[in-house]
């Protein structure tokens, strides 16, 4: 059996893993294990393991030349199942309730508290978003995927992508505003908006070790 190593390309590893290698698999699921896990977790309540299992065993069965990244072609299964999961259930998650009141308080006793609830706030504010939004979203912030890329993932064109952007951002910041009382212009500096996407990444992360 051919050694694993970090410098494998995914391509490489995929195909070792549907040879019968398990430890290209076990490499695969490694390097791309949060980022499937991201994409369910934000997005729906409860355990999502089973839905992330399920996307790195149907990768191994749907063909796969390298026309993409990896990464790509991995949301987009993903993308497929959680579809079907939504239909399967017949509804979408509702985001949890949130106190603006505590939101609103400047008199937090620490750093990590305030961090927390700006992390809540924009979760709740992104789950306000419709679905197809919310991905975009995320796909852009989280994943850093291009335009073009997003396209591949939700199956539209890129101008379908480049609207969909521009109208979440509007909308998060509309409910960013509702949601803290203050104007909807203290939320129109992008590079706010990508710091405190970076946090929500992060938490989302720290939640997949718990």
């Amino acid at each position: 059996m051919t050694q694993v190593t970090n410098s494998d390309d995914d391509l490489a590893l995929l195909q070792r893993w549907r040879t019968g290698e398990r430890d290209a698999g076990n490499e695969l699921v490694r390097r791309h294990f949060r980022t499937v896990y991201r994409f369910f977790r934000s997005k729906l309540d409860g355990d999502v393991e089973d839905l992330v299992q399920r996307t790195f065993v149907t990768c191994a069965k749907v063909e796969f030349r390298g026309q993409s990244r990896f990464t790509t072609f991995l949301l987009g299964i993903a993308r497929n199942l959680l579809l079907q999961h939504l239909r399967d259930v017949k509804r979408r998650p509702q985001p949890e309730s949130l106190s603006v009141a505590e939101l609103r308080d400047p008199a937090s006793p620490s750093r990590q508290i305030l961090l927390q609830q700006r992390q809540q706030l924009l979760m709740t504010a992104l789950q306000r978003l419709s679905l197809d939004l919310q991905t975009t979203v995320e796909l852009y912030y989280w994943e850093q995927l291009t335009l073009p890329e997003i396209a591949t993932v939700l199956e539209v064109p890129v101008g379908t992508i480049k609207s969909r952007l521009a109208r979440a951002r509007d909308l998060l910041r509309r409910h960013l505003a509702e949601l803290t009382g203050a104007p909807a212009e203290d939320f129109d500096d992008p590079e706010r908006v990508a710091a405190w996407a970076e946090d929500l990444r992060g938490a989302v992360d720290n939640s997949a070790s718990r």
